[in-house]
């Protein structure tokens, strides 16, 4: 069992931060559980993280606050979880997909053209 999987979610309710980058045992149960629990959740790290879509669609799906999510080296995601993102979270500001191998061009497109607060910086680095 993973730690959020046993770790009481549903009093954290009010978590809008969380940053657990980099952490090779995080299952896709974890982040699930915040993303079902935490709806306030505005910034998310999950960087390095051995991550699948299932854990980012349950993200896109209960978390429409996010303005920053950062998955950089989550090898496995494909354009359907992004997607899922760019549809649901319109307050996103700030996306990091580098090194999400799998994701296809017409993903960022989609990703540019609905997430209109998009900071500068960030439409940069997509546009890439």
């Amino acid at each position: 069992m993973s730690w959020v999987t046993g770790w009481k979610a549903a009093n954290c309710r009010n978590l809008a931060y969380l940053d657990v980058g980099n952490c090779s045992n995080l299952t896709d149960a974890s982040i699930t559980a915040v993303a079902e629990n935490c709806p306030d959740l505005t910034t998310l790290y999950v960087e390095g993280c051995n991550l699948t879509d299932r854990s980012i669609l349950a993200v896109a799906e209960n978390c429409s606050k996010l303005t920053l999510l950062n998955v950089d080296l989550c090898r496995k995601l494909t354009d359907a979880s992004v997607l899922a993102v760019a549809e649901n979270c319109l307050k996103l500001e700030t996306l990091n997909v580098r090194h999400c191998d799998k994701l296809t061009d017409a993903c960022i497109d989609a990703v540019l053209a609905n997430c209109e607060n998009l900071t500068d910086a960030c439409r940069q680095a997509l546009s890439r």
